[in-house]
């Protein structure tokens, strides 16, 4: 297997923030779902949801494009090394979020439920975890738990965060030379869950 070029391993590839927008029978007054949930990806740079329109999608925005009556935009940042999402609120746009009013600016994290009249939107990540060769930038680092370096030999797990722990499997080389760092089942660096499926970090129920 060939490795992947150094920079083929992004933020943006190993997990995305995603919009799950649930449209409600009655405008919502029974709290029932009208039917399956629309997946809308976030990002990269601001994106613009129209909360009027029938059919929900996220549009890219222009940086000096004037902000519509009833359009939330959203951009995916960085805080202190984490991820969120901020989401804008024009004015006179009744938005509440986890049942609470929200202001005109609101940083969203997984799990939050932005609720709008006819439509619920359930914020959420779609992970993609790197598992295979080192790439050529992690050759000769330490894993942060063995402190062994990793060479091309090696199978390795990319955290969201950047960190890189051993993963390799059985049957590659006698079990007491085995190095199943990813196994200890959170990361050393950012204490997130280590999960090597991909999908969705969080559903509705």
């Amino acid at each position: 297997m060939t490795p992947p070029t150094e920079n083929a391993i992004t933020p943006e590839k190993v997990a995305s923030f995603f919009l799950l927008v649930e449209a409600l029978d009655n405008g919502g007054a029974d709290g029932r779902r009208a039917g399956a949930l629309t997946e809308l990806p976030c990002g990269p740079g601001v994106v613009e949801l129209d909360v009027g329109d029938t059919s929900p999608r996220l549009e890219p925005v222009q940086p000096d494009a004037a902000v519509a009556p009833e359009a939330l935009r959203f951009e995916p940042i960085q805080i202190a090394g984490r991820d969120a999402l901020v989401m804008a609120v024009p004015p006179g746009l009744e938005v509440r979020v986890n049942g609470r009013p929200t202001p005109r600016l609101a940083i969203l994290d997984v799990a939050d439920q932005v609720q709008l009249r006819d439509a619920v939107l359930h914020v959420t990540r779609f992970r993609k975890p790197y598992v295979g060769p080192p790439t050529p930038e992690h050759r000769g680092r330490r894993c942060p738990v063995c402190s062994v370096s990793f060479d091309a030999d090696t199978r390795v797990f990319v955290c969201e965060c950047n960190a890189v722990l051993h993963a390799e499997e059985q049957g590659t080389k006698p079990d007491r030379d085995l190095l199943q760092c990813s196994s200890l089942g959170t990361c050393p660096d950012c204490a997130r869950p280590v999960s090597m499926t991909t999908g969705f970090v969080y559903t509705p129920e």
